[in-house]
C-alpha cells in the first residue's frame, strides 16, 4: 500500500478530516463546469485519478461512519465491555453490521444511533437482531425511520411489544392512509384488525390478573374465574421485524394517550392497583 493511500485510512480511522466530506454527488458536481463558458480544469479528464481519489474520499467516510457508531455502541455497553464480548456475535452477522453501518452519511446522527444500539443489543444478547431487521433498516428513509419511531409511542408489554391505536374517534395522532402503507411497505406493520385476549383458568377459584406495562409503569386488569379479557389493539400491528426495530427507537411517553387507552379499558374492566395484588 502506497504512503499516501496509507494516511487516508489512517485518517479515516481515527475519524479526521470527516466534517467537510460531503458525498460523491457533490464531489462529482464540483468538478464539473457550472455553465458553458466555464471550461473543465485538464484534471477533470483524467477518469482514473478521479476514480483513485473517490476510493480515498469514500474510505474516509465509511470508516468514519463505522468510527463514530462504534465509539456510540461504546458508550451504550458500559465500561464493563471487552473485545471478547465481541467475539460473541455471529461472523457473518458482524459482516453485514459493519458493511451498512458504514454507509451511514457522517451527519445523519438518528440513523446512526440505531446502528450503535443495533450492535450494542446482539453483543449483550446475541441472536436478537436478525438479518432480515439489518436489511430492513438499511434501506429506511429518515422519515419512514421518524415515522416509526412515532408509532412506537403506542407500545405496550404484556409480554412483547404490542402497538395498541388511540380509539378512531380519538383526538391523537395515528398513521393516515399514506403513512401506514409506508410503513406496511417497510416491512415494519402489517394492516389487520387484531386483539389481546387473557381467559382465567376455570380450575383457579381466585382472580387472575392480566399485566400491561406503558413504559416503566404496570397496570393490571381483573380476569374474573373462568372469564376472557379482550382488548382492542386496532388495525395495524408490528411484524416481528418491526418488534425487533422497536428496540432501537426513543418513542415518547405520553400521558393523554396512556389516560385514554386506560378509560377505554376501565369501561368494561376493572383495573387493579399493585398494592391490592401484593396485599392478596
Amino acid at each position: 500500500m502506497d504512503p499516501e493511500t496509507q494516511q487516508y485510512l489512517e485518517m479515516a480511522k481515527t475519524g479526521l478530516d470527516t466534517a467537510n466530506k460531503t458525498g460523491l454527488l457533490k464531489g462529482i458536481f464540483s468538478r464539473l463546469p457550472l455553465n458553458t463558458s466555464r471550461e473543465s480544469p485538464p484534471e477533470v479528464v483524467d477518469f482514473y485519478q478521479r476514480a483513485l481519489l473517490a476510493l480515498k474520499e469514500n474510505a474516509v467516510e465509511y470508516f468514519a461512519a463505522l468510527e463514530l457508531t462504534g465509539a456510540e455502541a461504546l458508550q451504550i455497553l458500559g465500561p464493563n465491555f471487552s473485545l471478547d464480548d465481541l467475539g460473541k456475535v455471529d461472523s457473518t452477522w458482524q459482516r453485514h453490521w459493519t458493511k451498512r453501518a458504514g454507509k451511514v452519511g457522517i451527519e445523519d446522527e438518528e440513523r446512526r444511533t440505531w446502528w450503535a444500539r443495533l450492535l450494542a443489543g446482539e453483543i449483550q444478547r446475541p441472536g436478537t437482531f436478525s438479518l432480515r431487521a439489518m436489511a430492513v433498516m438499511d434501506t429506511l428513509s429518515s422519515r419512514e425511520a421518524q415515522l416509526f419511531t412515532r408509532l412506537c409511542d403506542y407500545v405496550w408489554f404484556p409480554d412483547n411489544p404490542m402497538l395498541i391505536l388511540p380509539r378512531d374517534n380519538s383526538a391523537l395522532w395515528k398513521p393516515d392512509f399514506e403513512e401506514a402503507t409506508m410503513l406496511e411497505n417497510c416491512g415494519l406493520v402489517m394492516s389487520t384488525l387484531a386483539t389481546y385476549s387473557l381467559t382465567s383458568p376455570k380450575i383457579r377459584p381466585t382472580v387472575s390478573y392480566l399485566s400491561m406495562k406503558y413504559f416503566d409503569e404496570t397496570f393490571f386488569i381483573e380476569v374474573p374465574p373462568s372469564q376472557t379479557v379482550t382488548l382492542r389493539r386496532g388495525q395495524m400491528q408490528l411484524t416481528d421485524v418491526g418488534k425487533e426495530l422497536y428496540r432501537l427507537t426513543s418513542p415518547q411517553y405520553s400521558i393523554p394517550y396512556r389516560d385514554e387507552i386506560l378509560s377505554e379499558w376501565s369501561v368494561s374492566y376493572t383495573l387493579v392497583d399493585r398494592s391490592i395484588i401484593d396485599a392478596e
